[in-house]
This record gives structure tokens, sequence and C-alpha cells, in this order.
């Protein structure tokens, strides 16, 4: 794990040289102690890298969440990410988590690790 500092041009050029070689790169879009940084820029510009390289983009919104919007900040940012962290407030204040991602992401990773067992999805009715 290398941690970045936040919302910077040295982090966006340390992540596009080692673009290849990243698993995924995982972003608080909202930092808790820096509300006032909101390098949504920076976070685009993240997106298309890892959709470039195929390196899984996750976005931590426990803090930031439902507050914002019904789809979190990725919503209110325009930005898609391959998977998101929620916490309790998906639960109505009870404790629990939920990690949504993107249909395909599970196939795509699955398969580059040779993994054989199929990851159901849930069916809307």
């Amino acid at each position: 794990m290398i941690v970045l500092e936040y919302g910077s041009d040295q982090s966006l050029q340390w992540i596009r040289d080692n673009a290849d070689d990243l698993a995924a790169v995982i972003v608080e879009p909202v930092q808790s102690r820096h509300a006032d940084l909101r390098p949504f820029d920076f976070l685009r510009e993240v997106r298309r890298i890892t959709a470039a390289s195929g390196t899984a983009f996750v976005m931590d919104e426990v803090v930031t969440g439902f507050r914002v919007h019904p789809g979190g900040m990725q919503a209110v940012i325009g930005i898609r990410a391959d998977m998101a962290t929620y916490g309790k407030v998906v639960g109505a204040v009870f404790p629990s988590a939920c990690w949504p991602e993107a249909r395909d992401s599970w196939t795509h990773w699955t398969a580059a690790s040779g993994a054989s067992a199929t990851i159901p999805f849930p069916r809307r009715a």
C-alpha cells in the first residue's frame, strides 16, 4: 500500500507512472478531516487513469454516503467508481456496511485471477 498526497499533481503523476502495476486506487472523495478540500478535477483524472489501465477505482463513501445525494459523491462529481464503500447509513444507523460494485467488475477481476466461481448478482423484480 502506498499513501499519496490527496489532490496533488505529483500523486497523479505517480499513479500514471505505476498504473499498470496497481490493483486499485482507493480515495475518499471528501475527507472528514479536510472537508473543505474537494479536488474534483483530481478525482476525474484518477478515474481516467484507472479506466485506461484497468485498475479498480474505489470510492470510500463511508463519510459522505447518501448524505449529499442518493448516488453519493459519485453522482455529485459525475464519476462512476468500480466499487464504493458505505457504512451504517445503509442500515438506518444500525451497524451495517455494503460494498456495491459495477456489474462487470467482478467478472473482469475473477477472470483475471483465474477464479472459477460465478458470483451471483441480485436481479431486479
